[in-house]
């Protein structure tokens, strides 16, 4: 394990890495000097950690590593691990990664530790959801409509979100400035409440100017801006 550690420390071409977190099973130390190795020492860009067996990860480890000033990182997907926080505050005045753009977290996460993990994040440009049991999507809401967001990307399919909660969402569409592509399939909404929600999501795309994609009941619909300058439908073709 430590020759490993040393000889991500003296890399400098590794760019992509991927490993099972299930190989370092109580060993929260380790795994931390690994991770720091990893995305500090040896810049390593892309990082994929997988679980197969609900294991656990201290968020307070990933944060420690992610809030370092030379971390390099810019993807990172967390699959099948769940994150753990010894408490989950409130204050929302915490240390925050600059360069990861891209993060995918699939799982099956509780939303107060859901929330903490996304303020972590400065700088997305596409983040990935899906697979989560979200029941909602208001924790996002800062990310979404801040003057200084840079999300393009958001993909909240296969979760557990209902009708009101969906209308509520899609009714903000036209104030997420830099929203281009939206992946919202494959929820509760979409067999109880189907026609309200594309009715509101109609609504507030016509007063949209960014919003290129959007993802419902498992096929894009193809927006451009029409002479007012405005989002419509067009085929896909257009």
């Amino acid at each position: 394990g430590e020759a490993l550690i040393h000889g991500l420390r003296r890399n400098r071409s590794l760019k992509r890495l991927s490993f099972n977190i299930l190989e370092f099973r109580d060993q929260s130390s380790f795994l931390a000097n690994l991770l720091k190795a990893a995305v500090v020492d040896a810049k390593v860009q892309d990082l994929h950690i997988v679980a197969d067996d609900d294991h656990q990860l201290n968020l307070d480890v990933l944060e420690d590593v992610l809030c370092y000033e030379e971390c390099a990182l810019r993807k990172l997907k967390l699959e099948d691990v769940i994150l753990k926080a010894e408490s989950i505050s409130t204050d929302e005045s915490v240390l925050q990664n600059e360069s990861v753009e891209d993060f995918v977290l699939c799982g099956n996460f509780g939303h107060g530790v859901l929330t903490k993990t996304i303020r972590l994040f400065k700088s997305l440009v596409t983040l990935d959801l899906c697979d989560n049991e979200i029941t909602s999507l208001t924790f996002l809401d800062h990310l979404l409509l801040d003057d200084d967001s840079a999300l393009q990307y958001l993909g909240a399919g296969e979760n557990l979100i209902e009708a009101e909660e969906m209308k509520r969402f899609v009714s903000k569409l036209d104030k997420m400035k830099h929203l281009k592509r939206l992946e919202i399939s494959n929820n509760p909404w979409e067999h109880s409440g189907y026609d309200s929600v594309k009715e509101a999501l109609i609504a507030s795309i016509q007063k949209s100017t960014s919003l290129e994609y959007v993802d419902i009941d498992g096929a894009d619909l193809c927006l451009a801006l029409n002479r007012g300058g405005r989002r419509a439908f067009v085929p896909e073709s257009s």
